[in-house]
C-alpha cells in the first residue's frame, strides 16, 4: 500500500509505503506519481519506513521498460529523474529484500536510462540530501 504527496513547487513525489509491498507496486506507485504530477515530476523520495513485508516478485525487465514507457507518456524526462529512499535500519527483512530488487532491476534501470538512483542505506536527512533537500525540509505527512 502507499499514498502519494506531490509537492508541485519543489516537484517532488513523496511516496509513502506502509504494509506489505506487493510485487512492483513501487514502480506503479512512481508512475502514478507522475501521472497525477502530469509529468511534472523530476524527484522522488520513496519511504519505506513503514513497510512491514515485500516480495520479489515482478523484477523482470519486461516490466521495467513498460513502466519506463509509461513515465515518457507522461512527458517524464526518465534520465533526468532524481530518486532517493529512506528505510527503517532496523527491519533487516524488508530491508534485505529491498536490496535485492534493487540488485535485479538495477540493469534494467539502466538500460531504460533512468537517472540518478541513490542508496538504500540513508537517514532521512541524507535521503532529502541526496535529492538537493535541506535538512529543515517536512514532509506533508
Amino acid at each position: 500500500m502507499y499514498d502519494i504527496h506531490y509537492l508541485e513547487k519543489e516537484r517532488l513525489a513523496c511516496i509513502r509505503l506502509h504494509g506489505p509491498v506487493k510485487g512492483a507496486e513501487v514502480q506503479r506507485a512512481v508512475a502514478e506519481a507522475a501521472l497525477q504530477a502530469g509529468g511534472a515530476v523530476t524527484k522522488v523520495l520513496l519511504d519505506y519506513r513503514e513497510v512491514s513485508a515485500m516480495d520479489l516478485t515482478e523484477t523482470d525487465g519486461a516490466l521495467a521498460s513498460i513502466n519506463s514507457e509509461r513515465l515518457r507518456a507522461t512527458g517524464v524526462d526518465v534520465a533526468g529523474l532524481q530518486m532517493s529512499w529512506v528505510t527503517d535500519p532496523t527491519n533487516a527483512a524488508v530491508n534485505e529484500i529491498l536490496y535485492e530488487r534493487m540488485k535485479r532491476t538495477a540493469p534494467h534501470r539502466v538500460r531504460e536510462g533512468f537517472g540518478r538512483l541513490g542508496s538504500a542505506e540513508r537517514s532521512f536527512d541524507e535521503a532529502l540530501a541526496a535529492l538537493d533537500f535541506s535538512g529543515d525540509f517536512s514532509l506533508p505527512y
